[in-house]
C-alpha cells in the first residue's frame, strides 16, 4: 500500500515499513548522474523522467510472505488524484526486474463529497435551461432554413455527379453512394424517383454566393425532388456529405426540408496527438482521422518524438529508430509513466498495460508515413509531423550521442531529466552537429511534403521549441536566445522550408518576442498554449495577442482550454493531470470559441484552434478515447461554429443524453466509447437536463 501520510512541507522523508513487525527503513532515490562521457549515454536509466528507483539508505531486507508500507511524507503538494500518486511498483534486483502488486492507495486530507458538492454547483450555474437545437448537427452550421415537408426517400436514388473528374470529387461519390447503400439501404438507380446531385461552385455562383469564397464550404438543400450540394472544392464537397451522413443517423430515409450555408470560422481546426510517449498503430491513427473528419476537424498535428521516444524511421539515419523507438527497465531509455491498469477507470477491458518489465516499442516506417497521409488527405486532414528541438530531445540524443556535448557540464532538472536538451549553440559552428539537425529536419519535412488538401502548407515541419531549462546553457546569460537564435540560424539554411513550433521558438516569458528569430514570413504555425488564465503575471491571451501583433501566424492551444490530457473532473479516480488549470471538460473546449473571437476580430493572422493530447498518462487506446470524447467535439465547435450564435444548452442537446444525439451518431459510427458512454453529455449536466433516451 501507497500512504502519504503529511501535508505539504519541504523536507521529503520516505520510508518502506514492514506491516507486521512495524520495522521501516529510510528510502533515497537513485538518480541517474549528468552523463560526462559516452558510457554515461549508453547505461541503464534509473531514476529519471516520470520513473523513480528507491533504494534504502542502509541495509533492510524484504522478507518472502511479508506485507509493506510506503510512505511518503513532505511533499510540496497533495496528490490530488489518482494519475499523481506513484503507481506500477516494480522490484529491482541487479538485472531482474519484478512487477510489484499495490492492493489499495491510502491518501489523506481529500475529501470526495466536497468535490462533488462543488462540481454540481458549477454544473448548474452553467446551466439556464433547455433550449432545442438550430439543428441536430455537430459543428453547428452557419445557416439553416427549414420549409414545410420532408423529403421521403425510399429504397433507390439516382445520383449524379456534376461537380467535375478530381480524385477527391470521385472518392466523395463512392463514399456517399457506400453510406446510403450500406448504411440507409438506398441503391443508386437512374430509375429512382429522387435525386441526389453534387455541384461544383463555378458553374453556380448564384446558389454559391454566401459560401465566402471558402475552399471548406458547402451548400446543402433538401428539396421535394431531392438532395442537392453545392462547393467550391473538395474539402467542401466531403464536409457536405458529412453533414449528410449526419442527417441520416438523425432522421433516416424521412429527411426535413431544409437549406444549410455552411462554412468554417477558422482554416485551421486541429489535434495534437503525441505518438511518442504512447505509440498508436497506423491502424489506431486512421480511426483518430476518421473521428477527427466527422468533427469537420482539418489538421492532425503529429507529435512524433520526444525525450521518451523517436518514433519516425530515417533511411539516413536507422539509429533514431533502432535505438530509441524502444524503452524498458534496463535500457538506456527506461520506461515512461506506469499506469496501473487495476486503477485505471477507463480500464474497462481489464487490460494489462505496460510495465517496467515491458519491452515498449513502436515505429513509423517511410511506407506507414506515405499511407497516413494518403489515407488523412483523403479525409480532408493534413499531417504535420512535430519532432522536438531543442529541449525534450532525450531519444534524439540517446540514438545519436556525437550530439552530446561533453565538454560542458549542465546544470537542470526538467521534466525529470538532466540530459534532454541539445546543444544548439554548436550549430553552424560544428559541421557535424548542423549537418545532422539539416538532415534530420528536411528528411521528416520532405516526407510530409506535397499533400493535397485545403489551406496546405508545403514542406511544413514543427521542431517544437518549447520549455529549454535554465542552466540548459550556463556560459549564456538567456537560454531563449541560445535557443531563438537556433531557429533563425537554421530557417536561414533551409530556407526552402516553414518552421513551426510553441511560442517560446520566438516569444520570451514575459511575452516580449525575442530580437533574434525566425521572421513570420517562415513560419508555418505558431502554437499559443501559456494558460489564459494569468500565470506568474501573464495571461495567455495577452501573449498571443503580442505573437499576433508582429504578424505570427498563431493557432489557440491553450492549457486551460485545449489541453485534452487535462482531467474532467476532481474526483480523485478521474486520470488527467491538472497543472494549468482544475479541470478542463466539454464546456471548457466549447468556451475556448467565445475566448478566440475577438482575436479573428482585431488579427488577420490568428488561424485557428486546436486540441491537444499529451500521452504520459495515456496507456491504451480505451483511454485515449476517454480523454478524447466529448471534449474533441468543443474543439470542432470552436473552430467551425459561429459564437455569437451558439450556446452551452443548445450544444449539448446536440450532443445528446442518450441514443439521439452526435456522441451516439460517433459511437454507432466509429466504433468508440467515450466519457458517459452511452449517457451522451449527461455527466456534465445537471440530472434533471437529460430525458432517458433523449
Amino acid at each position: 500500500m501507497l500512504q502519504v501520510l503529511s501535508k505539504p512541507g519541504y523536507q521529503i522523508q520516505m520510508q518502506i515499513c514492514d506491516v507486521s513487525s512495524l520495522q521501516c527503513g529510510n528510502l533515497q532515490l537513485d538518480r541517474n548522474p549528468v552523463p560526462n562521457s559516452l558510457k554515461g549515454v549508453e547505461s541503464q536509466d534509473f531514476t529519471s523522467g516520470h520513473i523513480t528507483i528507491l533504494k534504502p539508505a542502509s541495509k533492510f531486507e524484504l522478507n518472502k510472505g511479508h506485507n509493506y508500507q510506503v510512505r511518503i511524507q513532505g511533499l510540496k503538494s497533495i496528490p490530488k488524484n489518482i494519475s499523481m500518486m506513484p503507481q506500477s511498483f516494480f522490484l529491482l534486483e541487479q538485472s531482474r526486474v519484478t512487477p510489484l502488486v499495490v492492493k489499495e492507495y491510502d491518501t489523506r486530507f481529500y475529501n470526495e463529497s466536497t468535490v462533488v458538492n462543488v462540481e454540481t454547483n458549477i454544473i448548474k450555474e452553467r446551466w439556464h435551461g433547455n433550449i432545442a437545437p438550430i439543428s441536430p448537427l455537430v459543428p453547428l452550421p452557419q445557416q439553416v432554413m427549414y420549409g414545410k415537408g420532408f423529403l421521403n426517400l425510399e429504397s433507390q436514388i439516382k445520383v449524379s455527379n456534376s461537380f467535375g473528374n478530381s480524385a477527391g470529387a470521385y472518392y466523395v461519390l463512392r463514399q456517399i453512394q457506400n453510406s446510403l447503400e450500406h448504411g440507409e439501404g438506398i441503391a443508386n438507380s437512374d430509375n429512382a424517383k429522387s435525386s441526389l446531385n453534387i455541384f461544383n461552385c463555378n458553374a453556380h455562383p448564384v446558389e454559391c454566393e454566401k459560401l465566402n469564397d471558402n475552399p471548406e464550404g458547402y451548400r446543402l438543400e433538401i428539396k421535394p425532388q431531392g438532395i442537392n450540394l453545392y462547393a467550391i472544392d473538395t474539402p467542401g464537397l466531403f464536409y457536405g456529405y458529412q453533414s449528410l451522413l449526419q442527417l441520416f443517423h438523425f432522421y433516416g430515409k424521412s429527411l426535413p426540408f431544409q437549406e444549410i450555408i455552411d462554412y468554417p470560422e477558422y482554416k485551421y481546426r486541429g489535434l495534437m496527438l503525441d505518438v511518442a510517449r504512447h505509440y498508436f498503430t497506423t491502424a489506431q491513427i486512421k480511426q483518430i482521422i476518421d473521428v477527427m473528419a466527422m468533427h469537420k476537424l482539418n489538421t492532425l498535428h503529429l507529435h512524433l518524438a520526444d525525450d521518451e521516444a523517436w518514433r519516425i524511421a530515417l533511411s539516413k539515419y536507422p539509429e533514431l529508430t533502432r535505438q530509441s523507438g524502444i524503452r524498458y527497465q534496463g535500457y538506456k531509455i527506461g520506461p515512461s509513466n506506469l499506469i496501473d491498469g487495476n486503477f485505471d477507470i477507463t480500464n474497462t477491458q481489464k487490460l494489462q498495460y505496460e510495465n517496467a518489465a515491458t519491452q515498449y516499442q513502436g515505429i513509423y516506417t517511410t511506407q506507414a508515413i506515405l499511407d497516413l497521409i494518403s489515407y488523412a488527405n483523403l479525409q480532408g486532414v493534413k499531417i504535420i509531423p512535430e519532432i522536438e528541438m531543442p529541449s525534450h530531445a532525450r531519444s534524439l540524443k540517446k540514438a545519436l550521442p556525437k550530439l552530446y556535448d561533453f565538454s560542458k557540464p549542465v546544470s537542470y532538472l526538467t521534466g525529470g531529466y538532466n540530459d534532454n536538451v541539445l546543444p544548439v549553440y554548436k550549430y553552424g559552428a560544428d559541421e557535424s552537429f548542423t549537418s545532422t539537425i539539416n538532415g534530420i529536419t528536411t528528411d521528416v519535412a520532405n516526407l510530409f511534403s506535397g499533400q493535397f488538401v485545403a489551406n496546405n502548407i508545403s514542406h511544413e515541419i514543427s521542431l517544437s521549441g518549447d520549455e529549454v531549462p535554465l542552466g540548459a546553457y550556463p556560459e549564456s546569460a538567456s537560454v531563449a536566445t541560445v535557443s531563438q537564435e537556433f531557429f533563425m540560424k537554421l530557417s536561414a539554411n533551409l530556407d526552402d522550408y516553414k518552421i513551426s513550433g510553441w511560442q517560446q521558438m520566438v516569444q520570451n516569458d514575459d511575452g516580449t518576442i525575442g530580437e533574434n528569430v525566425i521572421k513570420p514570413d517562415h513560419v508555418g504555425h505558431i502554437w499559443a498554449w501559456i494558460p489564459v488564465e494569468n500565470r506568474n503575471g501573464v495571461s495567455g491571451m495577452e501573449m498571443a495577442k503580442q505573437l499576433l501583433e508582429q504578424e505570427y501566424p498563431v493557432v489557440a492551444d491553450f492549457a486551460d482550454y485545449a489541453y485534452l490530457d487535462i482531467r474532467y473532473s476532481q474526483k480523485f479516480m478521474e486520470p488527467g493531470l491538472y497543472w494549468s488549470t482544475p479541470y478542463v471538460d466539454t464546456w471548457k473546449t466549447f468556451m475556448l470559441g467565445r475566448q478566440v473571437a475577438p482575436l479573428k476580430a482585431e488579427y488577420k493572422t490568428f488561424t485557428g484552434v486546436e486540441g491537444a493530447l499529451w500521452t504520459e498518462l495515456v496507456p491504451g487506446q480505451e483511454h485515449l478515447w476517454y480523454m478524447l470524447l466529448p471534449k474533441l467535439s468543443g474543439i470542432a465547435e470552436a473552430g467551425w461554429s459561429n459564437p455569437q450564435t451558439d450556446n452551452w444548452e443548445e450544444f449539448s442537446q446536440r450532443l445528446g443524453c442518450g441514443n439521439k444525439g452526435f456522441l451516439n451518431y460517433i459511437a454507432t459510427n466509429a466504433k468508440v466509447n467515450y466519457r458517459g458512454y452511452p449517457s451522451g453529455i449527461a455527466l456534465e449536466l445537471p440530472a434533471t437536463a437529460c430525458v432517458k433516451g433523449k
